[in-house]
């Protein structure tokens, strides 16, 4: 026994002498609170807009305060956050809280040039108004070249979307007897809102080009093009004795463009000053007037100057 004791001694000084002591392994579950971290941006936000006369319109659309919280994990590959904005309109007083915003990215592969990126995106329940989400990968190639200059960054990719969500998209479809196309009493094509059987989807060509002047590495430059083409399926409702009945016909494509370009100044470690111009066009750049979205007219430029500063 006293061999014991003497042996836990000299285990216990030499430790005490500095020699190596193994350490207590980190628990996983520990690693997304330890990793948090956060920001806030206070973003105004113009817009463009074509009235019904054909004249350019500029304006002030809303002041929003976005908070942001997020988390790591996975050696820093899994990136998470979710926004809440408390959005004020132009020319009001009242603040209310907007609807929040999420996104989960995922670092799977990153090489010197290649690197593949599966996220989702969207935004929360709120007001009624469901969970939406789109899942998409993006395979991107990027090069960076060291100039005289400064820093310039090329890069492009591809990126497969799929639109979903907790509650079903709907659509318009035509109602269809065996007489042809069924008519309502005022003579017009009769319709009927269904459910789609399965989601939208989109493919997005990327391209874009940075830069970094070496005369003021706390500015950066970036232009982003990203050029959609969209296949949201169509049904009909064909309609006999036994019932009605939903049937899918096809898709119909659409094809839009969204470029974005960023100008960015760093002011220190926590805070950077940014503006942001999206522009959004039909087609390849093909129409100069507002952008016609599904669910309403949607300006063509948005302009956002925003002051982001970093919390923890």
């Amino acid at each position: 026994m006293k061999k014991v004791i003497v042996a836990s001694l000299m285990l216990a000084a030499g430790s005490a002498k500095g020699e190596e002591v193994q350490a207590t392994k980190r628990a996983p579950l520990m690693t997304p609170v330890e990793n948090l971290y956060g920001h806030v941006e206070a973003r105004q936000t113009s817009l463009r807009w074509e009235n019904e006369g054909g004249e350019k319109q500029t304006g002030i659309a809303s002041y929003k305060l976005i908070p942001r919280i997020g988390t790591k994990a996975y050696s820093k590959r899994l990136d998470l956050w979710v926004e809440s904005p408390i959005v004020s309109q132009a020319r009001t007083s009242n603040y209310q809280q907007g609807r929040s915003n999420y996104q989960v990215t995922f670092a799977a592969y990153q090489g010197d040039i290649l690197s593949v990126t599966p996220y989702s995106q969207g935004y929360l329940p709120y007001q009624g108004a469901r969970l939406e989400s789109d899942f998409a990968v993006t395979v991107d190639a990027s090069k960076s070249l060291n100039l005289t200059g400064g820093k310039f960054t090329l890069h492009g990719g591809i990126e497969p979307q799929v639109s979903t969500g907790t509650q079903a998209a709907k659509s318009d479809a035509p109602v269809v007897s065996r007489e042809g196309t069924a008519l309502t009493e005022d003579g017009k094509a009769k319709s009927q809102n269904v459910e789609n059987q399965e989601p939208t989807t989109t493919l997005e060509y990327i391209a874009g080009v940075a830069f970094v002047p070496s005369f003021a590495p706390k500015v950066s430059f970036s232009a982003d093009a990203f050029f959609d083409r969209k296949y949201k399926p169509t049904y009909e409702v064909k309609s006999d004795e036994t019932g009605d009945h939903t049937e899918k016909t096809g898709y119909v494509v659409k094809d839009t463009t969204l470029t974005d370009v960023v100008v960015a100044y760093k002011a220190d470690d926590l805070t950077t000053i940014q503006s942001l111009t999206r522009i959004r066009n039909d087609g390849l750049y093909a129409r100069g007037k507002n952008y016609d979205a599904e669910d309403g007219r949607v300006q063509q430029v948005e302009q956002r100057l925003s002051l982001i500063h970093k919390l923890f």
